[in-house]
């Protein structure tokens, strides 16, 4: 009896550690921008809500790509491939122009210096994102020197 309350206690404390980390992420996130943009607590303030609006349209335009990247492969005819095809490059222009909206309000906002400190750290933020990730079709392709050393060996 012990025993199934302190397992049940572990997970529920695992649990709420999950649901904490995205947070304690955006808070690091936060407190880093601040940091290296020199922000007020203000500025702080008015930055921070249009930023977060721009990564959730991102994000949402990122997830509609993936949705409309599984109906291309999925398409049994001409015109579902062609409509599937569209809605992607759509997305990539809104995404295009949403960025391009976002760099405005910064540039109003906090000026061309700190405008272009933010691309710089958005830019880093990208980076480390992708950084552990592998793409799958990259894993499945042959990698040439490889091959080439197994059939020296071959021979």
């Amino acid at each position: 009896m012990m025993i199934i309350a302190i397992g049940f206690s572990l997970v529920s404390q695992a649990q709420k550690k999950e649901n904490l980390k995205p947070n304690d992420d955006q808070a690091k996130q936060k407190e880093h921008y601040i940091k290296a943009l020199d922000l007020t607590s203000e500025e702080s303030e008015k930055f921070w809500p249009f930023t977060q609006t721009f990564r959730e349209q991102q994000s949402a335009s990122k997830q509609k790509i993936k949705t409309s990247q599984e109906a291309l492969r999925k398409s049994k005819s001409k015109k579902e491939f062609f409509k599937a095809l569209e809605d992607i490059d759509a997305e990539k222009i809104a995404m295009v122009k949403n960025r391009q909206q976002y760099i405005k309000n910064c540039y109003d906002f906090l000026g061309q210096d700190r405008t272009l400190k933010v691309m710089e750290l958005d830019k880093k933020r990208g980076q480390r994102k992708n950084k552990g990730e592998v793409r799958s079709d990259e894993s499945q392709r042959p990698h040439r020197k490889k091959n080439r050393r197994n059939k020296k060996a071959d021979k």
